[in-house]
């Protein structure tokens, strides 16, 4: 009985002290922080653990605040301990009201959130996920299961061609296939791959493929926190491997609720089996981009066109591969333009609403024909077939800034390494502009970026040399210069930075050999050498011989701050307007 008194007296001296009230309290106000902490940690971009920790956190904290509310009291002379306060003078009973009203007002707040959760966050209509921001997901390389690792190519080929359907989704964001391959073979947690590329969603998976059967396994991950959303398994002849993916291809849309959305188009197998297994291949031997590879990539295409000369892929493929020939100095100008021209027209008569043969024929238009408005016109339908598409988006951003728009090139070039954040041309090309628009800085800060995710970029370090010697680093820029891997770039680099350096006649002997290797490749670097060395009658003469040649780099001649001692020159405002570029000028140096 006494036991009973004691409880019953503590009970009511709890109640007094208002122990109860802080409980419900702190527990509805650690609630509502926990639904805030929920929305907006992720948006901020914080990790997931961030959440962990402010719900631990909060569990502390709930003791502490009960002996709070135990221990002391809030009286008009400020917070006291409660045994120092006269009982006849204690105001709990006030104070308990207003923390009443508190728990109110935080319980009105805490039952609108949940009504929002409950019955409008999870809104999953057409208009609530456009207006909520694209769901965005990666493709990675399949894994090659076979026993002969040959058939990686063909790993590759379905994870490329799933990545290209899904990109077909205007509210799907896609992130490019450069990125994604970045990260073929490498042990890396899926929520690290998301952080890196940016995406909500990671498809993974793998193929076997043995005779003429193949067995695909496929599954969604979350990249937040590593969570299987689905998975299955297909196995099928590899006569039919285009219902193969579209099937793969739909079922992740389902899993990613877009079929509200219109789901996935129709996969129209163009080709035969045959001819698609060796545009596989010639892809594969592509994206290795190795010493010879082009070479095998070509021959690889060539084949399978010869099997089918409808294949409009393939024509494209073979444009791209004929282009890096051509911009590397393996094909003279004159025929590497027309066999290109050839191969991007074909692929277009085949297909008009191929993204990558307009983006291939707005770059031809752009860089070797300098014909604006339909590089302009080409680009954009690449785009509006597929906004998403990295290499069109850093394409309009080039063409921008040569037409004298610094800042909408800046907007485009972005677009691009958001949507490919691995894209090494993409950043390469963004330290491009700001080198041309006068920012020295982030043209340094961009290229080193650009240099570090691909040391054995081509011209990586002659454009890093170029941005160094514009920001006043010519020490620097003389290490970069000496470490390009490109032997027209190396000297190039090497006779524009020893002249800045004083050291005159090693310049000289550099220019003069690039002069004599490389005129027909290099006419544009040779003719900013000669700016440099402040020789401008030379310099208008190899700036002439380029414009016969159609250079590619002319186009941003008006920003060059390799040639900004010709501006004042009245031949270099002639020039402008025979590649009809706008009057203005970049930056001086």
């Amino acid at each position: 009985m006494c036991y009973l008194v004691h409880m019953s007296g503590f009970y009511s001296e709890l109640r007094r002290r208002n122990v109860f009230r802080v409980a419900i309290g702190y527990v509805l106000v650690a609630w509502v922080i926990m639904q805030i902490a929920d929305v907006l940690f992720p948006a901020l971009t914080l990790p997931a653990w961030t959440i962990s920790f402010v719900a631990g956190l909060m569990i502390l904290g709930f003791p502490l605040a009960l002996l709070f509310a135990w221990a002391y009291e809030l009286t008009p002379e400020g917070l006291k301990r409660e045994r120092d306060v006269d009982r006849a003078n204690s105001i709990t009973q006030q104070t308990g009201r207003k923390i009443d009203f508190i728990v109110i007002a935080v319980l009105a707040i805490a039952v609108a959130l949940f009504a929002y959760d409950k019955f409008g966050g999870d809104d999953m209509t057409p208009e609530a996920v456009i207006d909520g921001g694209p769901r965005s997901i990666a493709v990675l390389p399949f894994t090659n299961m076979s026993a002969d690792p040959a058939n990686d190519y063909f790993s590759d080929g379905i994870s490329e061609e799933l990545l290209n359907l899904l990109a077909q989704i205007p509210e799907l964001r896609v992130i490019g296939r450069t990125s994604s391959f970045q990260f073929r073979g490498e042990n890396v947690d899926l929520r690290e791959i998301g952080r890196v590329l940016g995406v909500s969603e990671i498809l993974e998976g793998s193929v076997r493929k043995s005779g003429n059967r193949v067995r695909i396994t496929a599954q969604l991950v979350s990249a937040d926190d590593g969570a299987h959303l689905w998975s299955d398994r297909y196995d099928d002849e590899l006569d039919d491997i285009f219902r193969v993916q579209d099937t793969i291809a739909r079922a992740v849309v389902e899993a990613l609720r877009l079929e509200l959305l219109g789901g996935i188009p129709e996969h129209d197998a163009k080709t035969s089996p045959e001819a698609y297994e060796l545009y596989l291949q010639g892809r594969f031997a592509y994206r290795r981009f190795g010493e010879g590879d082009l070479e095998s990539a070509l021959r690889y295409f060539n084949e399978a066109i010869a099997i089918d000369p409808a294949f409009a892929d393939a024509w494209e493929s073979k444009a791209s591969v004929l282009i890096n020939h051509t911009l590397g100095g393996k094909l003279p100008l004159g025929e590497g333009l027309e066999r290109i021209n050839a191969a991007i027209e074909r692929a277009l008569a085949l297909d008009p609403e191929n993204a990558a043969a307009n983006y291939g024929h707005g770059f031809v238009a752009m860089a070797f024909e300098r014909n604006w408005r339909n590089a302009r016109a080409s680009m954009a339908k690449a785009i509006s077939i597929e906004p998403n598409h990295s290499p069109a988006l850093s394409g309009l951003g080039l063409l921008e800034l040569a037409l004298g728009d610094s800042g909408a090139a800046v907007e485009f070039l972005e677009k691009s390494i958001a949507a490919d954040p691995l894209r090494v041309a993409s950043r390469h090309n963004l330290g491009f502009v700001y080198y041309n628009a006068g920012q020295s800085q982030q043209a340094v800060d961009m290229l080193r970026n650009a240099y570090e995710y691909s040391p054995d970029f081509t011209r990586a370090h002659f454009r890093l040399a170029l941005a160094l010697l514009a920001h006043g680093d010519a020490e620097q820029a003389l290490e970069h210069a000496e470490l390009e891997r490109g032997e027209q770039w190396r000297l190039a680099g090497l006779a524009m930075v020893l002249h800045k350096l004083g050291r005159r006649d090693e310049a000289e002997a550099a220019l003069a050999e690039l002069s004599q290797r490389f005129a027909n490749e290099a006419s544009y670097a040779i003719a900013a050498a000669h700016a440099i060395h402040g020789n401008p009658d030379a310099a208008f003469e190899w700036i002439d011989r380029a414009i016969e040649r159609n250079d590619p780099l002319l186009p941003w001649i008006g920003w060059d701050p390799m040639m900004a001692s010709l501006h004042d020159d009245p031949r270099f405002r002639r020039v402008l307007e025979r590649l009809d570029l706008p009057a203005s000028q970049g930056p001086q140096t």
